[in-house]
């Protein structure tokens, strides 16, 4: 009997579990790794000298699988942390993005402000009441002349 850690057990548990899923025997079939030939399981069916139906490691490619297992850990947090970096990444685009969004924005809205604040300046400077009356002052004089002229003939 090989001895495992807890933590190792789990692992190979899992392993076991995850990549080599029970599926019936066919008699005493074994398969080994062509690179390995130490590392081989077979399958079991219920009531064939186990009280289950699963598969049945050599202790090498139990050894094996614990070793692979017990890199899970440090590999999941490589890759969470690289994906949580992605995210952040992300995150520091989009928010650079919506405040360059926020500065078109404000750019547009004080040139808005702006431009009413000039037309207001213009609508009530007391010239251009002047100019316009003195316009329609003389456009009144001349239609009244063209008309006075026009009743002469």
């Amino acid at each position: 009997m090989i001895l495992l850690s807890w933590r190792s057990f789990w692992f190979v548990l899992a392993s076991v579990a995850l990549s080599a899923p029970p599926r019936p025997a066919l008699g005493s079939e074994v398969e080994c790794d062509p690179e390995h030939p130490k590392r081989c399981s077979t399958g079991l069916q219920e009531g064939q000298k186990a009280p289950y139906a699963g598969q049945l490691l050599t202790p090498e490619l139990a050894l094996f699988l614990g070793g692979a297992a017990e890199d899970c850990p440090d590999r999941i947090r490589v890759e969470v942390q690289k994906a949580t970096g992605d995210l952040e990444i992300d995150l520091a685009l989009a928010k650079r993005l919506r405040e360059i969004d926020q500065e078109g924005c404000t750019a547009k809205l004080e040139a808005v402000q702006t431009e009413e604040s000039l037309l207001e300046q213009v609508l009530t400077h007391p010239a251009l009441w002047f100019v316009v009356g003195v316009a329609a002052t003389v456009g009144a004089y001349q239609l009244a002349s063209m008309h006075i002229q026009g009743v002469g003939r």
